[in-house]
């Protein structure tokens, strides 16, 4: 489900940033080195590095948005 996450991720991407994704390969080996990054913690190169924690953040920010409507949701029903 990651992977696929991370081609939507991709298109919150700046045009620099997908730059990187391209000089990788493009978006199935991005979105196959983020799995990695998940399981290991290391990513294949600095630039990568830096758009695998901003795409945790991402990840983490859908999430505490998820938890607080659900949150809010409770209260009003």
């Amino acid at each position: 489900m990651v992977h696929e996450i991370a081609h939507v991720f991709e298109g919150d991407l700046t045009a620099a940033e997908q730059k990187v994704v391209k000089d990788f390969g493009g978006s199935e080996p991005f979105a196959r080195g983020f799995e990695k990054y998940l399981r290991d913690g290391k990513a294949p190169t600095p630039e990568l590095k830096n758009l695998f924690d901003k795409f945790k953040e991402w990840l983490a920010n859908i999430s505490n948005a998820s938890s607080s409507s659900s949150s809010l949701t409770n209260t009003i029903f």
